[in-house]
């Protein structure tokens, strides 16, 4: 972060002057009930399952600082991770953030309650 700073510095013409800060920490907890097509057999559940969570945590793992994380993006993404997925639903969608104060937020998403 001093290294941002100090280039800042060099850079900025006077009066102008810049600082730089950490970008905010934002987590998410997702909870989700999963419905299999007919005559899925367990092991198959299992693997559909692990490709759904790998779909979800590469999506929101790739979102830009700022970016806006859509809640149906999340959904079509398990939803496709495998052919065996019928239909989903979110129970709950968590999120924490945290400011260079170190203060912590935990909220519940409104289209969850």
């Amino acid at each position: 972060m001093q290294n941002v700073q100090n280039a800042i510095n060099d850079k900025a013409a006077y009066p102008l002057t810049g600082l730089a800060v950490a970008p905010d920490l934002v987590g998410i907890s997702l909870a989700t009930t999963v419905e299999f097509k007919t005559g899925t057999s367990v092991e198959e559940k299992n693997l559909a399952l692990e490709a759904a969570a790998a779909a979800a945590e590469n999506y929101i793992n790739n979102l830009a600082v700022g970016e806006t994380l859509v809640v149906n993006e999340i959904a079509d993404r398990i939803r496709n991770a495998d052919p065996k997925i019928l239909d989903l639903g979110v129970n709950e969608i968590l999120y924490w953030r945290q400011w260079a104060a170190k203060s912590l937020v935990l909220k519940s998403h409104p289209d969850c309650q």
